[in-house]
């Protein structure tokens, strides 16, 4: 009798370890889960990611040292920001079977298809999204249709956040992206043609063309001028269209020895709302007003007292 009761307690005994373990593997699924799953062995390979989305189309390729995106100058902190979510994101674990049809349609449809290259080479591909709320992302490989729960260890991140940036978003906000010892001259315009100005360069110091400078607050404006950054820019043909079509505040024309010209146009400065400028580029950039002091100094501002 005793015999039957042990040998039942062990059988007992047996369920219940089998059945810890499978509720420990089922809550615990990280473990069995490859972490490198979506990382790229040696990301200094990767010469272009390219990030397309059912409305848009993002292409950040490497171009000698620098970084362009659609062709133009790329925001340096993206790039790194891109380049650590590609070595640090990792799949927390699979969607479950009831979740996996539906998830991996959505993301076809609606995620951004993210391909690494080198060369000519696709190195990975995979598809980046999550659910409407922006709190928890998934990635899912190309040609296959397991959708996967994303990570960064450590840090409470919309993981795909960054893959669904528009091409607005990536451009680099720095207008004049020059060192200003590097270049020949700078000329300012304003309504008011005695506001206007030109600096020029002798060889060896700046001055504001036809007055006795001031060059502590010439140098002061032109590192002003060099280190001034856009708050953001927006693709809307509309606005610039209409803003082309007027005539501007300020406009900002600068040339580099390189042979390199920029072209700032402002618009709203005596407003207090949003500042707008045009560049070359398409996109407009959106400035702060606050900013706006710094770099639209008229000429007797510079005249030496």
């Amino acid at each position: 009798m005793y015999r039957r009761q042990s040998i039942l307690l062990l059988i007992t005994l047996g369920a219940m370890v089998t059945l810890i373990i499978l509720v420990y593997l089922f809550l615990n699924r990280d473990g069995v889960v490859n972490k490198n799953l979506f990382k790229v062995e040696d990301l200094s390979a990767i010469d272009q990611v390219v990030l397309k989305s059912k409305s848009d189309t993002v292409a950040i390729a490497r171009e000698g040292s620098r970084w362009k995106v659609n062709g133009k100058s790329a925001d340096a902190e993206m790039v790194q920001v891109l380049m650590a979510t590609l070595l640090q994101a990792e799949p927390r674990r699979p969607l479950s079977n009831r979740l996996q049809d539906s998830t991996a349609r959505a993301m076809k449809e609606d995620g951004v298809l993210v391909t690494l290259t080198s060369g000519k080479e696709v190195i990975h591909a995979f598809y980046a999204g999550g659910n409407r709320q922006k709190s928890q992302a998934y990635f899912m490989k190309q040609g296959e249709a397991t959708p996967y729960a994303m990570v960064i260890p450590g840090y409470r991140v919309y993981v795909s956040g960054i893959f669904e940036v528009d091409e607005a978003g990536w451009i680099d906000r720095r207008i004049f992206n020059f060192n200003w010892r590097n270049f020949t001259s700078l000329k300012a315009s304003f309504a008011d043609p005695a506001d206007g100005f030109e600096v020029t360069f002798d060889g060896k110091f700046f001055s504001v063309a036809g007055v006795k400078t001031d060059t502590a607050r010439l140098n002061t404006f032109l590192d002003d001028v060099s280190l001034l950054e856009a708050d953001r820019f927006v693709v809307n043909k509309s606005l610039r269209d209409s803003l082309a079509a007027i005539q501007p505040e300020v406009t900002l024309k600068a040339a580099a020895l390189a042979g390199t010209e920029y072209t700032l146009s402002l618009y709203g400065i005596t407003g207090m709302g949003t500042v707008y400028g045009l560049t070359g580029e398409e996109p407009v950039a959106v400035f702060n007003p606050r900013k706006m002091s710094l770099i639209t100094k008229r000429k007797p501002w510079f005249v030496l007292k």
